[in-house]
């Protein structure tokens, strides 16, 4: 028995024409940067990242509301904890000199994802260590977050 179609494979699609461009960005490098006595600043953060600071420290770490100056004392705890910088460390040893090859994949999947979704908005990527609190971290359309702390 077999089975046959005269349809071909919807998934099997061309995406080399596709102007579709990745954004990729480490977040797990704010945090290296991050000490004790010179916290984060979210402001500036932002203006690189968006929304995704805000959602790091209230929704990824659950430490509190983005505006206050406790919450990013606290991050720059958790930045500095040994734990913390042994995870970062390992994170940029393991995935950093793949970052291209994972540059790659994401960029053909957000043109496959394109492809199928025509109007909807194309999310930047962004990599960190998320305190093994989410491997993946699809909150809202403008990003997802990978927390690299899992692979």
């Amino acid at each position: 028995m077999g089975l046959w179609s005269c349809q071909s494979n919807p998934l099997d699609i061309d995406i080399s024409e596709s102007d579709t461009t990745l954004e990729l960005l480490s977040f797990e490098e704010e945090l290296q940067r991050a000490t004790i006595n010179e916290p984060l600043n979210p402001d500036e953060l932002s203006k690189m990242y968006g929304t995704f600071p805000q959602d790091f420290v209230e929704s990824i770490l659950q430490i509190g509301p983005v505006d206050s100056l406790q919450t990013w004392s606290v991050v720059s705890a958790f930045a500095t904890d040994s734990q913390t910088v042994a995870g970062l460390n390992a994170i940029a040893e393991v995935h950093h000199p793949k970052r291209n090859e994972y540059r790659r994949v994401l960029q053909d999947a957000l043109r496959r994802y394109n492809h199928h979704f025509p109007t909807e908005k194309i999310p930047r990527v962004i990599t960190m260590h998320s305190g093994f609190n989410f491997s993946v971290f699809p909150y809202n359309k403008e990003h997802i977050a990978i927390g690299l702390d899992y692979f």
